[in-house]
């Protein structure tokens, strides 16, 4: 007991210094990277191999498109106006056009989490942390914990006194997007066939500036101004992944055939970017042998510890056998872990589901936007260590079954005492 509660002030007093020392840590930061070095200084007592990989990366890309659909929104508005008053199919084309780029904007950088405007933003680097400790005899299995470096930017309207505008700003930018593109569409198809033809002009201009407001605050969605601490999202999983290996090295247990690995990525918040290089460039080395990903995010609060089947907006399947180890290890502590409904969003689990590999997430928040989620009252003050204790133990619960039966019900040898 009184080694895990070391663990424990391990982690709490870890974040409360990560917090202070690196502020700032946005994707691609100076702050992100000294935070990884930090980390790696930590993890090196306690495994075999510590590595640190850069990727390049345009970190604003992720977020950045909601402001160019708002401005194209804008000047979409401005074009169909002009189409109203000038009986030519140009303006109500180039307008048409550019909503429908605005709306494509939305379906892959956020829906799909799929790059499309990245050579737009300034490009910057950032790096993933992977630590390794390694088994006795050769790998037959591998299972990694993970949590994420960087920082969000502050969303203002997840802001107590703003957070009222939260739905009609989203709503309405959305709709009035939708029916905008409607109107440039009706209006581009009239002047095409009968380009003199009278509008009720004044009318008609001002149904399509109905969503004019909420281009405006779209704009201002997100606070690039303020980098929030993150000690919640995530260095609560960061820490957590870490003491997995801080607690087999010191109970000096060490597996037969199975590595225990952490990697801490970079640049989540900018579109799960540092996930998805680490499991592009490693996705041979991982398939080599049984490996599962368990991403670990914003241990906050143990009622809302929950497993994640989906992610990328439910549109991502993560591996069911990976639920089931999570939701095993849980139950041989006494209690269940749910899994969650989909929701808005991504874990770094989903960056190795689509590469192929088995993966899931481990989250203990409540999904509707709290008073501390990426605003800057996610601070080390808010860090639940009841939280941090239970995931710590249903992730080491969860190393002891996959090292005896991996994902399926294949034994192994049991774990042995490294010789010291």
């Amino acid at each position: 007991m009184g080694n895990r509660q070391s663990t424990l002030d391990f982690m709490t007093a870890g974040i409360r210094t990560a917090c202070r020392r690196f502020r700032g840590r946005c994707a691609g930061s100076v702050a992100e990277r000294r935070c990884q070095q930090h980390f790696k200084r930590l993890l090196t007592p306690w495994c075999d191999a510590v590595i640190l990989e850069s990727f390049t990366l345009h970190p604003k890309a992720f977020l950045g498109w909601m402001v160019l659909a708002g401005a194209l929104n804008l000047c979409a508005l401005a074009l169909y106006w002009a189409g109203l008053f000038r009986p030519v199919p140009l303006f109500p084309a180039l307008g048409l056009a550019f909503s429908l780029s605005a709306l494509l904007m939305g379906v892959c950088e956020f829906l799909l989490y799929r790059r499309l405007i990245d050579p737009l933003f300034p490009q910057a680097t950032s790096c993933n942390l992977y630590a390794r400790r390694r088994a006795i005899h050769d790998v037959h299995r591998r299972i990694i914990f993970g949590g994420h470096a960087d920082a969000a930017y502050e969303m203002r309207y997840f802001l107590p006194r703003q957070r009222r505008l939260l739905w009609p700003v989203t709503l309405g930018s959305v709709l009035g997007m939708l029916g905008l593109i409607v109107l440039q569409a009706a209006l581009l198809a009239l002047r095409l066939s009968n380009g003199a033809q009278a509008l009720p002009t004044l009318r008609l201009g001002l149904a399509a500036s109905i969503g004019a407001p909420f281009f405006i605050g779209i704009l201002f969605f997100v606070n690039w101004r303020v980098v929030v601490d993150g000690a919640n999202d995530n260095l609560s999983g960061c820490f957590t992944a870490m003491a997995v290996l801080k607690e087999l090295s010191d109970q000096s247990v060490r597996y037969a055939h199975t590595e225990v690995c952490c990697l801490i990525t970079g640049a989540e918040e900018a579109g799960l970017r540092g996930a998805q290089a680490f499991a592009q460039a490693h996705r041979d080395e991982l398939a080599g042998v049984e490996t599962v990903f368990i991403a670990l995010d914003t241990l906050k609060d143990p009622a809302q510890l929950m497993v994640y089947p989906r992610g990328i907006n439910g549109l991502q399947p993560n591996s069911p056998e990976a639920v089931k180890l999570l939701q095993r290890a849980a139950a041989a502590h006494g209690r269940s872990l749910p899994k969650a409904r989909p929701y808005p969003g991504a874990t770094d689990a989903e960056a190795f589901s689509r590469a192929g590999l088995a993966a899931c997430s481990l989250c203990g928040v409540d999904q509707h936007p709290q008073r501390d989620y990426h605003t800057r009252y996610d601070t080390s003050g808010n860090v639940n260590p009841a939280c941090l204790r239970q995931t710590l133990s249903i992730c080491l619960e969860a190393v002891r079954i996959f090292d005896r039966e991996g994902l399926g019900q294949r034994e192994t040898a049991l774990p042995q005492r490294e010789s010291r």
